[in-house]
């Protein structure tokens, strides 16, 4: 139930990968749906492994229980937000509220939340009503990118050049 970063990722693949979690089917497939990359419906996931989780009182029960199942929803949708991510640079706010199975109102304290904490980038057109997921380019890739330009340019500029005195050479045509 922890928040996704590397560490959680890679003890994640870890549990994964250990012979002993055949031995919990129900286990074993919660664990696949959060290591691929795809979309988990919430309602879908609720109803799937309801029993589970009415059994696992130990956990699911008592004065936490309520909010250890709201920690596994957010987990669901900031996965759900990783995902669509990578897959989408640019979607409406509406298509993505439906994407993670909640309201325009709470997909964008869920999106701001995963902003926040650096888990995603991307911008908010409110207007629009559309989402940008870019990557936040550093200013040296930036400073890089315009180098290459002028240096393009310059290089396009000397062969134009080049040719221009060649033409006039070839056609002994004063400049």
């Amino acid at each position: 139930l922890s928040k996704d970063e590397p560490m959680q990722q890679s003890i994640l693949h870890n549990v994964k990968g250990n012979l002993k979690l055949s031995d919990l089917p129900a286990h074993e497939s919660l664990i696949k749906q959060f290591c691929t990359k795809e979309i988990i419906h919430w309602t879908t996931l609720q109803e799937r492994f309801a029993g589970e989780i009415a059994a696992e009182t130990e956990i699911f029960g008592g004065e936490k229980g309520a909010k250890r199942v709201e920690d596994l929803k957010l987990r669901v949708i900031e996965h759900n937000m990783l995902v669509i991510s990578s897959y989408y640079s640019r979607i409406s706010l509406p298509r993505l509220a439906e994407l993670l199975c909640l309201s325009a109102d709470e997909t964008e304290k869920h999106l701001s939340s995963c902003v926040v904490d650096k888990s995603v980038s991307a911008k908010i057109d409110r207007p629009a009503g559309l989402v940008d997921f870019s990557t936040a380019k550093s200013s040296d890739w930036l400073l890089n990118k315009w180098a290459s330009n002028i240096d393009q340019l310059l290089t396009c500029l000397d062969k134009s050049s080049h040719l221009i005195q060649k033409e006039a050479q070839t056609y002994k045509v004063s400049l």
